[in-house]
C-alpha cells in the first residue's frame, strides 16, 4: 500500500489517470482509508479542472507583466 508522500507525489500522474493497474488499485486502498489524502486529491482534481477550463494563451509581454505586478506585491 502507498503511503501519504507517494500519494502526493503521484497527483497528477493519478488525476490524469495514467498510473498502472496496480498502483490504481493501492491508491483507491490508500484513498479509502486516509481522509486527509483524499481531501488533497480532491482539491488537486478541482484545481486541475479549474485550470483546463480556464486555460488561457498568453504571450510573453502578458508573462512578463504578470511577473512585473507579482514582484511589486512582495
Amino acid at each position: 500500500m502507498l503511503n501519504c508522500k507517494q500519494m502526493s507525489e503521484m497527483g497528477s500522474i493519478i488525476i490524469d489517470g495514467q498510473e498502472p493497474w496496480r498502483s490504481k488499485m493501492s491508491v483507491m486502498m490508500h484513498l479509502s482509508m486516509c481522509k486527509r489524502c483524499s481531501r488533497y486529491m480532491q482539491q488537486l482534481k478541482l484545481t486541475s479542472q479549474v485550470l483546463q477550463q480556464s486555460r488561457i494563451e498568453a504571450d510573453e509581454a502578458e508573462i512578463e507583466r504578470t511577473l512585473g505586478r507579482l514582484t511589486r506585491w512582495e
